[in-house]
């Protein structure tokens, strides 16, 4: 059966984002050898370096950097599990499909309970803090996280949905047949009510 046009697209992105999530990754890995390397530089050249007191905060409370590590580590494995059902995807394989749902499903729970829990981490490690500014109004660093968190799951969450919903359309179910095998079973189900149903004593 020719491969949709749904199917084709969401296997090209599925590849698309799992490049660039690996490259986050890569990045996020790789901040802290680069922010090192940024104020070595700068002391080097005699400037005064100054670091953002929120920013040290966080880095220092290990439950913001547990949160930050799992949420890295999975995002490795999330990553390499979009790639391989995008690349399963273009090659109408109907595991890649299976893939394709159990990837959206698990990545619009896990950024729901990474961005709660992560917030709630960061809210224990800013409240009573001194290292916070007083310059900057109460609740605002809060708000501040607040709504970037808000933001950052919505948007995040756009792609698992929209995956999930074109998943379950007619056009992808068709193509791997999992609608032809679903009215197989029934189409056999009732053969078989029948046969016993007219079975005389």
């Amino acid at each position: 059966m020719k491969r949709p046009t749904s199917v084709t697209v969401f296997g090209i992105l599925n590849i698309v984002f799992a490049v660039i999530g690996m490259c986050g990754v890569a990045v996020t890995a790789a901040q802290p050898a680069i922010q090192q390397a940024v104020e070595q530089a700068a002391k080097a050249d005699g400037q005064e370096v100054q670091q953002d007191p929120v920013q040290k905060l966080l880095a220092a409370d290990p439950k913001v950097r547990l949160i930050g590590n799992i949420s890295t580590g999975s995002g490795v494995v999330v990553s390499l599990v979009l790639l391989i059902s995008g690349i399963a995807l273009l090659l109408m394989k109907p595991w890649g499909r299976t893939l394709s749902i159990v990837y959206a499903v698990y990545d619009i729970l896990s950024k729901i309970a990474f961005s709660a829990l992560s917030f709630w981490f960061i809210q224990s490690a800013l409240k009573g803090q001194e290292a916070v500014p007083a310059e900057i109004p109460p609740g605002a660093i809060q708000g501040f996280f607040a709504v970037s968190f808000g933001c950052s799951l919505i948007f995040g969450l756009i792609y698992p949905i929209l995956l999930l919903i074109f998943m379950f359309r007619p056009a992808a179910t068709d193509a791997f047949g999992v609608a032809s095998r679903a009215g197989q079973s029934e189409t056999m189900q009732i053969l078989d009510d029948d046969q016993y149903s007219n079975t005389t004593p």
